[in-house]
């Protein structure tokens, strides 16, 4: 199959489209249910992801600039969003049930939705300053993964379809680990890139100034 028109439309710009539509369905959704605050939230997010797409359409200079932001951005709200939502269930089963959580597996719950607040954080951050987002991005991810590290490694991969169709929260929780892997690795790569753009401009930088003609003094 050939991928060229893909390349050429952008990567950003189909997970922008994909956003919106993700994101107006959970605001129709909230907004069935009464659940105004969330369907403004997920509205507002909805509108932004919007701009990004419309911006592309009209061939704006910032719409790349916008849409891999934007990208960005989706990608740590989504792990934040699951991997929060996946904890608090879990502790809330556990404290129905009559055994709350309690020694190291309530300090892994504590972390992991501590790194869900960083991640929301890096959510805001990428929009404005990228490299900041992806390490805030790292720190969130770290607080998270030692609980869904935990989690991964007890869920049912085996019978897959009966984790993510049947099984209580079975749907949220592999959401929730992959988002959560994907912002790792994202942050991770888009660092790297940012670091091997900034060498090769300094080494370029360097070059220039030795083979620039020295001023006579």
């Amino acid at each position: 199959m050939n991928w060229t028109w893909l390349r050429r439309l952008g990567w950003p710009l189909l997970f922008n489209c994909v956003a919106v539509l993700v994101s107006g369905h959970a605001a129709l959704n909230a907004l069935s249910s009464r659940d105004f605050f969330w369907a403004v939230v997920f509205a507002l997010i909805a509108s932004a992801f919007l701009v990004g797409v419309l911006l592309h359409v009209a061939q704006h200079c910032l719409a790349g600039l916008v849409n891999h932001r934007c990208s960005a951005g989706g990608i740590y709200l989504f792990a934040a969003f699951t991997t929060a939502l996946t904890v608090d269930d879990l502790m809330y089963m556990a404290e129905a049930g009559g055994r709350p959580y309690s020694g190291w597996v309530r300090a892994l719950s504590t972390a992991s939705l501590l790194g869900s607040l960083v991640l929301g954080f890096a959510f805001l951050t990428v929009l404005v300053k990228p490299r900041y987002g992806y390490i805030a991005a790292l720190l969130g991810a770290s607080l998270s993964w030692p609980c869904f590290a935990y989690l991964a490694w007890n869920l049912p991969w085996r019978d897959f379809i009966w984790l993510v169709t049947v099984h209580w929260d079975g749907e949220l929780q592999v959401a929730a680990v992959f988002s959560l892997a994907t912002g790792t690795v994202y942050s991770l790569v888009q660092l790297r890139r940012m670091q091997r753009t900034s060498a090769a401009t300094h080494n370029t930088a360097e070059r220039e100034q030795l083979n620039s003609p020295k001023l006579a003094g």
